[in-house]
């Protein structure tokens, strides 16, 4: 058999290389002569930049740089020599993601994007003048503001005021003023990497779709909400754009719609970026089974995540796939999009926290692929 093993990382534990790594090696445990393809993969979140510097053969620049709180930090990202020029792959979880900040220490109101722009610049500097941003993963929610800030833009309220960059300033925004360099970044490409479709604001926008799940409360959320229809406003009386409604604006606490404004972003489903670029397609045509997965298996995952993208090219080339993952919601949905199988990889009930230790995960992703091979072995030689 020929096995690609093509699974998104499990957040919080398994980076989607040790993640392809354990499920291999689960799967030789069984049948170790199997032909196994391992291809880590990513949809714009954490990972993005090592699933697609690898098929880039991108050199990785690590750089200081600070978290949503203004920590300082140390962050990654990549420069490839492209058809269009030097490149920059950033993700905007390296340095405004919700991994860079402890449970305890998150606060959504006072999260900027600041470290992201920090690294947008060095990029820049650099000579980068074609960016690619994943836009998954984040623990903000300040529609750009840090980004812009920390490419010299200035934010200002009605009285003529700095603000600062959060998303607790959306809805004291009066006025974003534009940096010397701003000509410079405009003429910049700019290509984003997004798994989702939310508009910027309202019941299916980046607040009350995700905030939540960066620690916000109703009444933040609220006022999240208020806060980005505001920055809308001003945005269209300033550049004269109305870019609320775009399909991705809300992604990534409205980073969608500040690069499709302020930089002419051409959105792109992160998952098929990175599936082109590592050759998917090509490995299909003579593989047998495809096994992917990812941490937590939801209504999300059905809407443009790396498990149904890795689906949507199996099924066309009729290779059937099976799903691992820590938690599944919505399996009866799964069945019937086309998974061969989706699988729990937990073997008894155990804690959040020690589900998500690397060395559990790991194990148990190992083990289930085991016992998934043993039983494709059992029928397969009857």
């Amino acid at each position: 058999m020929k096995i690609i093993i093509a699974p998104d990382s499990f957040k919080g534990s398994l980076t989607s290389t040790e993640a392809a790594h354990a499920i291999a090696c689960g799967v030789r445990d069984a049948a170790p002569h199997a032909t196994l393809v391992e291809i880590p993969l990513a949809d714009g979140g954490e990972g993005s930049v090592e699933a697609v510097a690898e098929r880039l053969d991108a050199q990785i620049v690590t750089i200081d740089t600070v978290n949503p709180l203004m920590k300082k930090m140390t962050a990654k990202y990549a420069i490839a020599e492209t058809a269009e020029g030097k490149t920059a792959i950033i993700e905007t979880a390296a340095a405004s993601g919700l991994n860079t900040v402890s449970r305890d220490e998150r606060d959504i109101m006072a999260s900027s994007t600041f470290g992201t722009g920090l690294i947008i610049a060095d990029a820049f500097s650099r000579g980068c003048r074609n960016f690619i941003i994943g836009l998954g993963g984040s623990a903000t929610n300040d529609a750009g503001l840090g980004i812009l800030a920390a490419l010299g833009y200035r934010h200002l309220d009605r009285n003529g005021k700095t603000l600062t960059p959060s998303g607790a300033s959306l809805s004291e925004l009066a006025h974003i003023v534009a940096s010397r360099d701003a000509d410079a970044l405009r003429d910049c490409r700019f290509t984003l990497m997004c798994d989702v479709d939310n508009p910027l604001y309202g019941e299916s926008g980046a607040a009350f779709t995700f905030a939540a799940q960066k620690g916000a409360s109703p009444q933040q959320i609220e006022q999240l909400d208020l806060g980005l229809r505001n920055w809308s406003r001003c945005v269209t009386r300033d550049l004269g754009i109305d870019v609320a409604d775009l399909p991705g604006a809300g992604a990534a606490g409205g980073l969608g719609a500040m690069f499709a404004a302020f930089f002419n972003a051409e959105m792109r489903s992160g998952i098929e970026m990175v599936l082109d670029l590592a050759g998917f397609d090509d490995e299909l045509r003579d593989a047998d089974l495809v096994i992917t997965g990812e941490g937590h298996m939801d209504a999300q995952t059905l809407h443009g995540k790396v498990p149904m993208g890795v689906l949507r090219h199996a099924r066309r080339a009729a290779v059937p796939v099976i799903a691992l993952s820590g938690a599944i919601d919505h399996c009866e949905e799964f069945d019937r999009a086309g998974m061969s199988g989706v699988f729990s990889i937990q073997p008894s009930p155990v804690s959040l926290d020690e589900a998500m230790q690397r060395e559990t995960a790991s194990r148990n992703l190992r083990s289930t692929a085991t016992q998934i091979m043993q039983l494709i072995k059992a029928f397969t030689c009857k």
